[in-house]
């Protein structure tokens, strides 16, 4: 599959994904002489049902499922890590040519991407990082706030994240150091080339 396929439509099955920046364990006082953790890219389906959505469909309310194989790569060899899935409610609104969107949701990791992150081989056990094997299961929450600006051939965005992970199945780790914390982001593009075919401005996105 490719793309977005609109079962109906309010309800569409989509295409998802994500990504983590490498780990370099020298560089990190827990995991120092551990194994480095190279790009995860995280991609797989995601099926969205529309519940709320007015009139000029500029404002959408909506549940999505995101179901995601984790991938790990360095662009010289690709593996599988396991899998993650982001059960979420998604809220957007256009104001003119401002975008605001919000999505707040649960992760729920299978055992081997969770001890991919926070699992403790005997052999890097020390007296400060005894030896641990993660769980499967809850993997904390997150809500993220994003706004975007098109004028144009321009466009700039930036979203604010937080995630916390008290409670996770994987919180009794060694290498688990803080509960919570925080990102945000700040981009700009040029769009140099469109379709011919352009959808509807207030289509759902």
């Amino acid at each position: 599959m490719s793309g977005r396929y609109f079962i109906r439509a309010d309800l569409v099955l989509d295409l998802s994904g994500d990504f983590s920046l490498p780990v370099d364990s020298g560089d990190n006082n827990a995991r120092s002489g551990m194994p480095d953790i190279d790009f995860l890219f995280e991609v797989g389906p995601s099926l969205r049902y529309i519940f709320v959505r007015n009139s000029s469909n500029r404002r959408t309310l909506s549940i999505e499922l995101p179901v995601r194989a984790v991938l790990q790569s360095n662009l010289r060899y690709v593996s599988h890590e396991g899998w993650r899935i982001n059960p979420r409610l998604r809220y957007k609104e256009y104001f003119g040519p401002w975008r605001f969107s919000f999505w707040g949701g649960v992760y729920w990791n299978d055992r081997r991407y969770s001890n991919l992150l926070y699992g403790v081989e005997p052999q890097f056990a020390t007296s400060d990082r005894p030896e641990y094997s993660a769980a499967g299961g809850y993997g904390g929450w997150a809500a993220s706030a994003g706004l975007s600006y098109r004028r144009g051939n321009w466009w700039v965005g930036s979203f604010f994240r937080l995630y916390d992970i008290n409670q996770a199945s994987f919180a009794g780790s060694s290498l688990v150091i803080k509960q919570a914390n925080v990102g945000f982001g700040l981009a700009g593009a040029w769009i140099f080339k469109s379709s011919d075919r352009q959808v509807a401005r207030w289509s759902d996105e």
